[in-house]
């Protein structure tokens, strides 16, 4: 059994892969209105350490399951950085979604790539580094993944969110700190569909300060890739 503990922010993935080509997964992006008037934008930033062009394929799931296409090529040794790219690449308004890259194989290890999603209100931004992960870094049936709390539950943001590869169902135990059991939730998830979640509101009810949540094992097709974040103050 594999184990794995994530504590600001965490990717899973297992993805059958066409020959030639590597996939890395950001789990989470958006283009979208917050509270207040406030907006939801995600930059991804791609560095290229080789001696030549990587051309890397975006594919854009939203929560509908609908996907969207992009290209872009990073020349050699450069850096490319985009913003707002649910808008500006996907041409999506008011979306929440996933993104696929595929390159290369013999490109994957010369290409950096970096994902930011913020919401923005006036002067003030608050945001999240979220990781771009291969897909083959993830979990698989019968696997563990934590998503540990933070300090106080009722002061911050505790959002988590998995992104599935394939069908799959997902059991949800919360644990409280002192490791008694404090609810169960079996979720079953459709492929290539993000899946974004308060974890308080995953087990109604209020999530205790230091408690963790985790996915204890995965039924069916094992792939999901997911995301834990506690959370960031803002509106």
């Amino acid at each position: 059994m594999k184990f794995k503990h994530f504590t600001t922010a965490a990717s899973l993935a297992l993805l059958p892969l066409t020959a030639g080509a590597a996939t890395l997964i950001i789990p989470a992006a958006a283009s979208a209105t917050g509270a207040f008037g406030s907006v939801w934008k995600s930059e991804v930033t791609l560095h290229n350490t080789g001696t030549h062009a990587i051309d890397a394929a975006l594919v854009f799931h939203d929560q509908a399951g609908a996907a969207q296409t992009a290209t872009i090529s990073v020349p050699a040794k450069q850096t490319v950085s985009i913003d707002d790219i649910v808008r500006t690449r996907f041409n999506r308004e008011s979306s929440v979604g996933a993104i696929e890259i595929d390159v290369a194989d013999a490109d994957i290890n010369r290409l950096a790539v970096t994902s930011r999603t913020s919401n923005v209100l006036g002067t003030s931004e608050f945001g999240q580094d979220i990781p771009a992960n291969l897909s083959t870094d993830g979990i698989g049936a019968g696997d563990t993944a934590v998503i540990s709390g933070p300090s106080s539950a009722g002061s911050f943001r505790f959002n988590a969110g998995l992104y599935t590869l394939a069908v799959t169902t997902v059991r949800w135990d919360l644990l409280h700190a002192d490791g008694t059991a404090g609810g169960t939730q079996t979720t079953d998830y459709a492929a290539s569909v993000p899946n974004p979640y308060s974890v308080p509101s995953l087990f109604n009810p209020t999530l205790p300060t230091n408690d963790p949540a985790h996915p204890p094992g995965l039924k069916r097709h094992p792939p999901f890739h997911g995301r834990g974040q506690p959370p960031a103050h803002g509106p």
